[in-house]
């Protein structure tokens, strides 16, 4: 009895956190305000000596509309638009190379950490094979979590802004509300595809189930529609409790430790996908804001449903942050015995 009291009270301590971090973030007229504002919102209650609660089911549901909001956005002359993107994939490649240089040089000579710690809080991206693999390394665990779930933090926190600030954020689908049966019809096929995905191993399978199942109807015009907004908000507010789940690892010493060291290898990635953005903005005639969400270093999932949040191209932004995360969860395992020799 206990122990289901204690995990009442934290689901209501994490609901009400979340929805404060939202009313505040909608108050002040930030973008995405739901994912946001709830990742703020969570992360200050750990902030505070509380703990967050998220079951996994509730976890799963949220990846599962933010992939239908993407998937909705699909239409065929989208589709008709890939042509442009093998010129953005190399330009993609070259901004990730460039951060797995010129990060490390900073945390190694400047911040004096270990190469292996450095390499490793460099990653783009992948942070469950990074701390796998920094698991099984001399690598400093808790310094490469602070330097991933801070980079992650920020991303979410501030790229809204900065999208919207230089016009590169979306306008809103004009096919309207998706009807009671085709919304049923994305939700199971959506879950159904998931869980094959999930099966096979496949990362951030129900974000990408949903995704491509929708994509598929919306693609071929058998739906017309997207989720309504309430379903949507609450999708992207699940999210955002689970980003700032992320930070229940760090601890007070790590974060004043840590913090300082983290912003400004943050602040040398960021510089990094910003200017790769311009290029492809001015190379391909992509919108600036839509290349900056693709090329961001963030977190999988959470780069992809915050392109959803600004109604930017779900393909293209999908696909360079799917493209990341295998390229660095094969690449890592494999170059981190390079990083070894110190």
């Amino acid at each position: 009895m206990g122990g289901m009291l204690t995990r009442c009270r934290a689901d209501a301590e994490t609901l009400l956190a979340a929805l404060a971090g939202i009313f505040v973030f909608n108050a002040a007229g930030f973008p995405a305000a739901t994912l946001s504002g709830a990742m703020v919102g969570s992360a200050a209650l750990l902030a505070a000596g509380r703990s967050i609660r998220l079951n996994i089911w509730v976890r799963d549901f949220g990846m599962l509309i933010g992939g239908l909001s993407m998937g909705s956005s699909v239409t065929p002359e989208m589709i008709q638009g890939l042509q442009r993107y093998p010129l953005s994939l190399l330009l993609f490649g070259l901004s990730i190379v460039a951060m797995m240089i010129f990060i490390p040089i900073y945390l190694r000579r400047v911040a004096g950490w270990d190469r292996t710690t450095a390499f490793l809080a460099s990653a783009p991206g992948a942070l469950t094979t990074v701390l796998a693999v920094a698991a099984d390394t001399r690598a400093d665990l808790l310094k490469v979590t602070m330097a991933q779930s801070l980079r992650l933090f920020m991303l979410v926190a501030v790229l809204p802004s900065v999208v919207a600030a230089t016009g590169g954020a979306g306008s809103p689908a004009p096919h309207g509300i998706a009807s009671g049966p085709a919304l049923l019809l994305m939700i199971a096929g959506g879950a159904v595809l998931g869980y094959g995905l999930l099966r096979l191993g496949m990362a951030a399978p129900w974000i990408f189930g949903g995704m491509v199942f929708s994509a598929i109807l919306h693609g071929s015009a058998l739906v017309v529609g997207e989720p309504p907004n309430w379903l949507l908000q609450i999708g992207f507010g699940i999210v955002g409790v689970f980003i700032g789940t992320r930070f229940s690892q760090i601890t007070r010493k790590t974060l004043v430790a840590s913090l300082g060291v983290s912003i400004v290898a943050f602040l040398i990635g960021l510089g990094i996908a910003v200017l790769f953005a311009l290029l492809a903005s001015l190379l391909i005639g992509v919108p600036f804001g839509q290349a900056l969400v693709a090329y961001a270093p963030g977190g999988l999932e959470a780069m992809i449903i915050l392109g959803a949040a600004l109604d930017l191209d779900p393909i293209y932004v999908g696909l360079h942050h799917l493209v990341r995360f295998f390229g660095i969860g094969l690449v890592i395992p494999f170059t981190v015995g390079w990083a070894r020799r110190d």
